[in-house]
């Protein structure tokens, strides 16, 4: 181009997301290549690029896009065209599509994709341009729905198609690509039998992530708890939504027999009931809403507190205005007001009290059956 050519300012966006379309002529450099072609052809100059490389099925996951939208949106920079090499890079579904036309339209900016021919400059070519972005989310649609169909079928056939569970690693001496077993990981395996266990002992989360750790091996206590309720340990594939429970290929390699790994489930439920129930604050906390502080008369406050080597049940004053503050543990406390219990005792006077005012009860009701 020279200082006397007349030429459009455009910008251009590239999206790139797999190796697959890498491999089949869409990768950044064969776009970047396309479109800067196509623009010369056309007497365009293309004053930024805009890229992203995630997978971005939609507008708002692709950060590069909306900036490109907002770079448009200022008319300092006198944007005029908005170039990509397929319709596909652009928008992949129905919402996004419209959207961003939307946008195009209300700061005056044409789209372009320079592969396909179209331009939404005129009637016909948003026409063709709608048509084509239709065609690309069915075609989107197609590919989830048959890399679903795909996965279920490995699944079933007792491979786990996903990133290996800890304390597993894939074959990578496996024959198929596609489907290759899990096999122990030399580096983690033992550490996870270690903490099953560990687990299967009684020990709590906290206890089993304190343990590991000393031992150098780091893991985050939501992937314990994953882990722990995870039948693909006890040798099984399961997928819930899809009804799969299948005996894995990598069965012989199980951490727990099934019938073990149903006896530490019912040991983790009749934990958490235990927590919940101390929460609530039934008899688990037998002097809830009873005992007061000695120093303001408040009542204290009680549940599971996390210190060192556990979590402990305690009563303690919440009112942030006592000089004292007490806490207490709950053993303690218990201890205390049942020795207190054990030591009252029932006076005759308090008998007859009792039947005094059952005697006055009875007479008022047969007064009034009468």
């Amino acid at each position: 181009m020279n200082g006397s050519t007349q030429y459009k300012r455009a910008v251009a966006y590239i999206r790139v997301s797999t190796e697959q379309q890498a491999r089949y002529g869409t990768s950044p450099q064969t776009q970047k290549k396309e479109i800067a072609q196509f623009a010369e052809r056309q007497n365009i100059k293309i004053v930024k690029w805009f890229e992203d490389h995630i997978s971005g099925k939609t507008a708002d996951k692709r950060p590069e896009f909306q900036e490109s939208i907002k770079f448009i949106g200022n008319k300092k920079n006198n944007v005029e065209l908005y170039l990509v090499h397929k319709i596909d890079r652009a928008g992949r579904n129905a919402v996004d599509w419209a959207l961003m036309q939307r946008d195009l339209r209300k700061y005056g900016v044409q789209f372009t994709a320079t592969s396909q021919n179209v331009n939404t400059g005129d009637r016909m070519g948003r026409l063709l341009a709608n048509i084509l972005a239709d065609v690309a989310e069915y075609d989107r649609e197609d590919i989830v729905e048959k890399t679903l169909k795909g996965t279920r079928e490995i699944m079933l056939q007792g491979y786990w198609p996903r990133k290996s569970p800890v304390g597993y690693i894939k074959d990578v001496n496996a024959t198929s690509k596609k489907c290759r077993p899990e096999i122990p990981d030399p580096k983690k395996y033992a550490f996870v039998k270690e903490l099953f266990v560990m687990a299967q002992s009684g020990s709590s989360q906290s206890e089993i992530l304190d343990k590991m750790q000393e031992k150098g091996f780091k893991i985050a206590k939501q992937t314990l708890s994953y882990m722990l309720r995870s039948r693909f340990y006890c040798g099984y594939v399961t997928w819930p939504k899809w009804d799969i429970d299948v005996q894995g290929v990598h069965y012989k390699y199980r951490i727990l027999d099934p019938d073990e790994w149903e006896v530490l489930q019912d040991m983790l439920n009749n934990k958490n009931k235990n927590k919940r129930l101390m929460r609530k604050g039934d008899n688990s906390f037998i002097v809830a809403k009873i005992i007061v502080c000695a120093n303001c008369r408040s009542p204290l406050a009680y549940g599971n507190v996390r210190g060192r080597g556990g979590v402990y049940a305690r009563y303690w004053c919440r009112n942030k205005e006592c000089a004292q503050k007490d806490s207490f543990q709950a053993e303690n406390v218990h201890k205390v007001f049942m020795e207190y219990i054990d030591g009252l005792s029932v006076n005759k006077q308090f008998l007859d009290r009792i039947r005094d005012q059952g005697l006055k009860y009875h007479a008022s009701y047969v007064e009034l059956s009468d």
